[in-house]
């Protein structure tokens, strides 16, 4: 997939947390940027001084707000825009108009920095269940895999692979059958719904108790998932960093309305040995990329339904330049 189509689209690129101590510098889509936050107020540009090349995620943020570059003390304010070059006068400032290095537009999500390349299409994925008093939530941490954020997301709302990849903890192998499900969209994205026995080791109901699965994908790298049980209510939330086209970044939040009592730490190792069972399948299918034609792999009709779509809609996006529908 092109990352030209992906640049108007909302990524995550760190936690709001990893800006106390300065500038840090991350890669989205293959280019290198550095962020940096005063206040309430994160911005985001080109880890680049226009100067001699230097990263100004190696600098540091000034009392004025700027971030100041390591190697001659050029500071860029949040535009991009060089405001001050030491190595002149202070009141004969002479700066080019080419002194400047490129900013994007970022914004703070629940406790997530997150950029767009270019001017973004859609709002930020929803997560209503951070919000809600009712759901206590925690990010469960963050995670590297060396596959394409499409792959990520593709694996995820695969309901077929919970049994094999998971038992014990998200299926059953002698139950491995797939009703069908509708598919439908949701404006920006689709929605499906379906149900499924418990087992034993899970975080969710009981044991052989029928729980209910609802899924909300966002194009292009944003899932949620919300299950319903005799205990309550359990949420999902991933949206995927696409740091390059086979490598990617992401945190799970979780978001549960019972065992509140319970350590955070508990239902996170659940989750931490379903995503490690997860990259040891993820990271090594073929091709890295995930294949836009429909044609080059086989599908099952309803087992596939969901990633049939998901398929459908980045082709979409991919021979639209960034629109879907």
């Amino acid at each position: 997939m092109k990352s030209s189509t992906l640049r108007a689209y909302w990524h995550p690129v760190a936690e709001v947390g990893d800006l106390e101590a300065g500038p840090i510098g991350v890669r989205l889509l293959d280019e290198e940027l550095v962020l940096w936050r005063v206040e309430d107020d994160v911005f985001a540009a080109r880890d680049l001084c226009i100067h001699r090349g230097s990263r100004l995620s190696q600098g540091w943020v000034d009392a004025s707000g700027c971030v100041v570059c390591p190697y001659h003390g050029w500071r860029y304010d949040g535009t991009g825009t060089c405001v001050f070059i030491p190595s002149q006068p202070a009141d004969d400032q002479r700066i080019p108009s080419r002194a400047r290095t490129s900013s994007y537009p970022a914004v703070e999500r629940y406790g997530l920095v997150w950029v767009a390349l270019d001017e973004p299409r859609q709002a930020v994925p929803e997560f209503p269940q951070y919000d809600d008093p009712a759901f206590h939530t925690f990010c469960v941490g963050r995670f590297e895999w060396r596959a394409g954020a499409d792959r990520f997301i593709e694996n995820a709302i695969d309901v077929a692979h919970l049994p094999f990849v998971h038992p014990g903890l998200l299926g059953d192998r002698q139950r491995p059958v797939i009703p069908p499900y509708e598919v439908r969209d949701d404006g920006g994205g689709f929605y499906f719904a379906n149900e499924r026995y418990d087992v034993d080791a899970s975080q969710f109901g009981t044991k052989g108790e029928m729980i209910r699965r609802e899924t909300w994908v966002r194009m292009p790298f944003s899932w949620r998932i919300l299950i319903r049980s005799g205990r309550g209510m359990a949420a999902t939330f991933v949206a995927v960093q696409p740091v390059s086209s086979n490598e990617c970044r992401f945190w799970p939040l979780v978001s549960r309305t019972y065992a509140l009592d319970v350590p955070d730490e508990e239902f996170g190792d659940f989750d931490v040995n379903v995503i490690e069972q997860d990259r040891v399948i993820v990271e090594n299918q073929r091709p890295e990329m995930l294949p836009l034609d429909i044609t080059a792999e086989l599908h099952v009709k309803v087992a596939d339904a969901a990633s049939i779509e998901y398929r459908r809609r980045l082709r979409e996006i991919d021979a639209t330049g960034g629109s879907s529908a």
